[in-house]
């Protein structure tokens, strides 16, 4: 169980933010996939709102990344707020962007891996993975009706490699817990529930409309945040063994898949 039991999917990041203020100000923090009105920006507007001493906010498009950064100026004049362009399917990107973090901050406090993508078709890149392997922040999957079962001529479903990429992200917050651990450093998969973002922007309309009926509550992008900052602040978060967070923001085993030696 964590610290505040009582909250929900309707309970804010704001308000999460506002709880754990001491493990917020001071701190050096960055966020991946920040983009206006997706989970990225909730998420990083939350952190601002109590004071800490980096926000690094890192996307692949600078002009998205740009109108967030100049929000929270507006909203916290006295937030150190950095950009950071990074493609995550690029191992290029993400070496240049390692090294311009490191010119800025000396040591990170908290990392949300909050980019993601969803149902891209074959997107090859120099070291020949799938845009689907990329690891992304846990997004729910639940059973879906007939529309999601589409097959492309070559046999290609976009759902089931997004559904493997989800599986990827779990074996790999294991992988990661198991092997920080001994350096203090704790990892969580998380499931911010059913959040009204552009994420699914590519999606045809009779996609759209069947992603629309698996949730009954849609959060906004301000209570899609609020789980990922229960996993990064939260005290009573031990990082003990390797768990999932589920949107009612209490700690839930992880599947068998994740922890079965074969």
């Amino acid at each position: 169980m964590t610290s505040n039991p009582e909250w929900g999917e309707r309970t804010s990041g704001l308000e999460v933010a506002k709880v754990f203020a001491k493990q917020i100000e001071g701190r050096n923090v960055l966020i991946t996939g920040v983009a206006p009105r997706g989970v990225g920006e909730g998420t990083a507007v939350a952190f601002a709102s109590q004071r800490p001493k980096n926000l690094l906010l890192v996307s692949r498009t600078p002009e998205k990344i740009e109108a967030v950064a100049s929000s929270i100026r507006a909203q916290y004049p006295e937030v150190s707020v950095k950009v950071i362009t990074m493609d995550l399917a690029s191992q290029a990107s993400i070496r240049k962007a390692a090294a311009a973090v490191a010119e800025v901050i000396d040591t990170l406090d908290i990392l949300i891996n909050n980019a993601g993508a969803t149902y891209l078709y074959l997107r090859f890149h120099d070291y020949n993975f799938e845009g689907n392997e990329i690891p992304e922040e846990e997004r729910p999957f639940p059973n879906m009706p007939p529309a999601f079962a589409k097959v492309h001529d070559d046999g290609y479903m976009p759902t089931i490699a997004y559904a493997q990429s989800k599986t990827a992200n779990i074996l790999f917050t294991v992988y990661l817990q198991k092997h920080l651990k001994p350096r203090g450093i704790a990892s969580y998969a998380v499931h911010p529930g059913s959040v009204t973002t552009h994420l699914g922007r590519q999606h045809d309309e009779e996609m759209a409309d069947a992603i629309s009926k698996v949730s009954d509550y849609w959060k906004t992008i301000d209570e899609g945040a609020a789980t990922s900052l229960v996993a990064a602040l939260d005290p009573k978060l031990s990082g003990g063994i390797s768990e999932a967070l589920a949107r009612e923001f209490q700690r839930r085993g992880l599947p068998v898949f994740a922890t079965a030696r074969s």
